[in-house]
């Protein structure tokens, strides 16, 4: 599954960047490396089924909606990552642009 897109998105609406008095506070660059490093983390955690880290990213909101158009809730990911629904081989991004 790709979530980069998705991630953004969802950290960003989160509040990852604060915004104050009409600009952003952290820099393009930190704000690049920031949604990086979540969203690594974030694809480690899909990868070990690791719930706990995974409720910690994402946004309480968050939709994921796949190629297909089905969509699946911040709770239908944690569920199935508590109830290991799915085992990944291979979930590392090859190629990453934020």
């Amino acid at each position: 599954m790709r979530h980069s897109v998705l991630m953004m998105v969802s950290l960003l609406s989160a509040g990852v960047l604060a915004v104050e008095s009409g600009r952003s506070v952290a820099s393009d660059n930190d704000a690049k490396g920031i949604v990086a490093a979540l969203d690594t983390e974030y694809q480690l955690a899909v990868k070990n089924n690791d719930a706990a880290t995974m409720d910690r990213i994402l946004a309480d909101d968050f939709v994921l909606v796949t190629g297909r158009g089905k969509t699946y809730a911040k709770e239908d990911l944690l569920k199935d990552a508590r109830a290991r629904k799915t085992t990944y081989e291979h979930q590392e991004e090859l190629e990453q642009t934020v």
